[in-house]
């Protein structure tokens, strides 16, 4: 589903179905093509991410872009990103990677955050960023999807 929401657009091949699927949001039906303007898949294969420029090049331009009210400093803080790593693309980031992508996305005036399926081993890599990253989101009264499989605790 996750995966859906967001890449449908981006990768429709990737996609067999056989009736347009329907989505309602707030009570009124709306298109992937029309979802996908607020949808972010946190993966490196989203082409937000596609370039090779810095993090914090990439939240420059979409703060720019959608005028929102804050500099790339106060963004590096809210998303809890270390200064050396906010200056390197997205491959040199580390376990920061998810907060570096909603960051990125969050700029680009993203508010569906759709996060793939972690196996419980990847999931343990990142964990110790995860609670934090998603207490972020949701005070930023964003919406997370965040597909877990049984043996991963809650968040």
């Amino acid at each position: 589903m996750s995966y859906l929401l967001s890449m449908y657009v981006h990768k429709p091949k990737d996609f067999i179905m056989f009736m347009p699927p329907q989505v309602m949001v707030n009570h009124a039906n709306i298109s992937l093509t029309e979802l996908a303007k607020y949808t972010c898949y946190m993966d490196k294969s989203y082409p937000l991410f596609s370039g090779k420029s810095s993090v914090e090049k990439m939240v420059l331009k979409g703060l720019q872009e959608h005028s929102l009210p804050y500099g790339t400093e106060d963004i590096r803080n809210l998303f809890c990103l270390d200064q050396e790593r906010f200056s390197r693309p997205l491959t040199g980031v580390g376990n920061e990677i998810f907060n570096a992508m909603a960051a990125i996305g969050y700029c680009h005036g993203k508010q569906v955050f759709c996060f793939p399926w972690l196996s419980n081993k990847r999931f343990q890599y990142y964990k110790g960023r995860m609670p934090k990253l998603m207490e972020t989101l949701q005070n930023l009264n964003l919406i997370v999807v965040f597909p877990k499989s049984d043996s991963i605790r809650d968040i």
